[in-house]
């Protein structure tokens, strides 16, 4: 058909590799998701989310302690009501 490929003017972005499209594309199809701007959103609370994982360790650490330490008085809170 005599496609071939685009040189992109120098004030341009660069373009995003094929696959990721054709993921959030999938990922917005298994989750029910059909707006584009739905699958925006989801990709940014995604991105957002991997930010977290990023997080110093000691940070999540202490966050893990502190909510086990809460579902613990939540459990015992549950057996004086009984």
């Amino acid at each position: 058909m005599g496609f071939e490929g685009v040189a992109p003017a120098l004030t341009g972005r660069p373009s995003y590799h094929p696959a990721v499209p054709l993921k959030i594309y999938i990922y917005g199809y298994l989750n029910r998701l059909q707006s584009s701007r739905r699958l925006e959103r989801e990709a940014q609370r995604n991105v957002e989310l991997d930010t977290a994982d990023r997080a110093e360790p000691e940070i999540a650490e202490a966050k893990t302690i502190r909510l086990n330490e809460k579902i613990t008085l939540l459990k015992q809170q549950m057996v004086q009501l009984r």
